[in-house]
């Protein structure tokens, strides 16, 4: 058992702790959002492939770009934009569940193996997947994780057909329009990274209070993980000790905004 001998010699500790979790669970996370990076890219390479269509296939038959926008053919383009999107939404969506399903497990047995480590004894159990899956799809943030995706894909779908539509009306080249399809979808790989980090910050600290609770802790300390980069609302929360009864995301419990790193200690 490990004996710490003041104050500050536990928080060190907890420090340390929390800190390389969460370089463990960053850096499987960022295994995902690479994954995800490709699926955009070929994403916007497919929509290429439907744009460079149009211009070889209709506007060679000396149609009007009024009618071309009318046609049956742009209709089912569109459409196929659609699903193209959709089917990157949809992988988006089952592998960052997957991810933070995983990383809630594996915190909370960390968060485990550091009671024992201190020789405290708690009520540690095996928590039903089916729990998790709720704990972590909770509307935390005003919405579930999984709704936000969805709703910054329907985004993004509508974003890249009206910059399609409108750049035709232009006169845009292909090369130009292909530019800012490249934007658009590196815009929603960003997104969906950005989501990953806020969302998996969540789940670790959701991890923590249910450890927490099952050990018999009725409070925490804000643990801000202090550098260049920590936001002032973060710093200031830093240190503050606060009643595991009135923990509330956004207010006094991380995640505070997006990309928060900060995290609680008993």
């Amino acid at each position: 058992m490990r004996v710490l001998k003041n104050k500050e010699e536990h928080r060190e500790y907890w420090l340390s702790r929390l800190k390389a979790h969460d370089k463990t669970y960053m850096k499987e996370a960022m295994l995902i959002v690479n994954e995800l990076r490709k699926e955009y890219k070929k994403a916007y390479k497919d929509i290429e492939k439907e744009i460079a269509y149009i211009f070889a296939v209709q506007f060679e038959e000396g149609e009007m770009i009024s009618d071309v926008i009318r046609t049956n053919q742009f209709k089912k383009t569109l459409k196929q934009i659609d699903n193209i999107l959709k089917g990157v939404g949809a992988s988006a969506n089952e592998k960052i569940t997957d991810q933070l399903l995983r990383t809630y497990l594996d915190n909370y047995s960390n968060m485990n193996d550091i009671f024992n480590d201190l020789g405290i004894e708690g009520n540690f159990n095996r928590i039903p997947k089916q729990q998790v899956l709720e704990a972590i799809k909770t509307k935390w943030s005003g919405d579930s994780f999984d709704r936000l995706l969805w709703k910054n894909t329907d985004i993004l779908a509508k974003e890249t057909k009206s910059s399609i539509i409108q750049g035709l009306i232009r006169g845009d080249s292909l090369k130009d329009m292909s530019k800012k399809l490249e934007y658009l979808t590196d815009k929603g790989s960003y997104a969906s990274e950005r989501l990953m980090r806020t969302e998996l910050n969540y789940t670790i600290n959701n991890s923590n209070v249910q450890s927490y609770k099952d050990h018999g802790v009725n409070k925490y300390e804000y643990m801000a993980f202090l550098d260049e980069d920590t936001t002032d609302v973060c710093t200031n929360l830093n240190g503050q000790i606060i009643p595991l009864s009135m923990a509330t995301v956004g207010v006094n419990r991380p995640p505070m905004h997006v990309n928060c790193r900060s995290q609680i200690r008993p």
